[in-house]
Parts: C-alpha cells; sequence; structure tokens
C-alpha cells in the first residue's frame, strides 16, 4: 500500500518515458508543442484525463506527456495551418514573378540609358 506521499509523487508526478512516445510519434518537434499547450491548459484548470491526486501540486509538463502516452490525446496538425502555408506559398510564387517581371522590364530601360550615353559621347567627341 502506498502512503499519501507516494500515490501524489506517482500519479502527479509521472515518469514518462519519451522514447516510448517518439515510438508512436516520432516527430519530437509536434510532441513540444502538444505537450506545452496541454500543460498550459492543465497549469489553467483542465482535468486531466489520468488518474491524479486533486488539490495537491503537480508536474503539468509530465501529465500531459502521460495523457499522450496514453493514447488521452492525440497530437494532429491543424489543417487549416496546411490550407495557409498553401496560401503562402501561391503568394511567394506569385510575387516571385512579379519581381521577374519588373526586372525583365528594368534591363531593357538599362540598355537604353547605356546606349544614349554613348551617343552622347560620340557626339562630344
Amino acid at each position: 500500500m502506498l502512503t499519501k506521499a507516494e500515490k501524489i509523487e506517482k500519479l502527479n508526478f509521472p515518469n514518462v518515458d519519451i522514447d516510448a512516445i517518439l515510438r508512436k510519434d516520432p516527430n519530437r518537434f509536434l510532441l513540444a508543442a502538444a505537450s506545452a499547450k496541454r500543460a498550459r491548459q492543465l497549469k489553467d484548470g483542465a482535468k486531466p484525463l489520468v488518474d491524479y491526486v486533486p488539490n495537491e501540486p503537480m508536474n503539468h509538463v509530465a501529465v500531459a506527456l502521460k495523457e499522450i502516452y496514453e493514447d488521452k490525446i492525440q497530437i494532429s496538425i491543424n489543417e487549416k495551418n496546411n490550407e495557409e502555408e498553401s496560401f503562402l506559398e501561391e503568394l511567394d510564387i506569385a510575387l516571385d514573378e512579379e519581381i521577374k517581371e519588373t526586372e525583365a522590364q528594368a534591363v531593357p530601360e538599362k540598355e537604353d540609358k547605356k546606349k544614349e550615353k554613348k551617343a552622347k559621347k560620340s557626339l562630344a567627341s
């Protein structure tokens, strides 16, 4: 039988094997972002989805990682971000094309100015 302190230590400060989580979902950047977001939610008063001792201190990050490990929380990429990213890529391509067109128009103007300078020099000579 666990003492109250041992129970609090086990439930509110769980030891989670991050390598085991990464074997399920190998994207460590998504894991970091998801666990940080969930830890903030827990800190702001959200109820943990795993066993815990209420009204006692807890390690919010460890509890969030335990929830992810036990598949209580699924990590996924928001499709809205992908749509925004596609839009930004299209915008980037359009801007690149516009810059190329502007540069292409500027080149003949420079050549015309060079010819004018040469013509002025030859007239001056």
